[in-house]
């Protein structure tokens, strides 16, 4: 059987419920039992971080931020994965770099391996390119060894920079960078 071609485009509303989906299941697959797996309390949580992110893009967006996208890439109906990305923040106006920032990257694990996530990471950077960034940055958690391994195969470079746990964070986390070329 022939395999739809993968597209990526801009998150619709419509989006929001698979994106969850998507975020809940990479996340179990990579934490395990760290994270509850009771769908009935636990999926409602991730629905509404896709809630707040989507509005948060969306309103950077409509103030004018030239980095902000939420992007879902799919096979055929099926979305597989999604990203997030907008000016880092916190930069000084008269800063001689300007940061975007890749806030998510998720994939389903039933499609991880399948190049769905370089595909994601391409685009983001190209978004951030085009909106004038010179470098992207990330935060990886300390322990998803996987992820950095991935991360350091799409030209990110970790930064030495550790950055402590906080309440939405399981653990430290790692900054990585990925010079943005014109």
């Amino acid at each position: 059987m022939h395999e739809a071609e993968l597209v990526i485009r801009d998150a619709l509303p419509g989006d929001l419920l698979r994106t969850a989906e998507i975020f809940y299941k990479a996340d179990t697959t990579i934490w395990g039992r760290e994270i509850p797996v009771d769908s009935e309390k636990t999926l409602p949580r991730y629905r509404g971080k896709m809630i707040r992110e989507f509005n948060h893009v969306a309103g950077l967006r409509t103030h004018g931020d030239p980095l902000a996208a939420f992007r879902v890439a799919s096979l055929g109906d099926l979305i597989v994965g999604y990203t997030a990305m907008f000016t880092m923040p916190g930069q000084e106006p008269d800063q001689k770099e300007n940061y975007g920032q890749l806030d998510n990257i998720y994939v389903d694990p039933d499609y991880w391996h399948r190049g769905i996530g370089r595909a994601l990471v391409n685009d983001a950077l190209e978004i951030l390119k085009k909106g004038g960034a010179t470098k992207a940055v990330l935060l990886s958690e300390k322990h998803n060894t996987a992820a950095h391994a991935f991360y350091g195969s799409t030209g990110w470079k970790n930064s030495g920079a550790i950055l402590p746990r906080v309440h939405w964070r399981l653990a430290d986390g790692i900054v990585f960078e990925h010079e943005l070329k014109k």
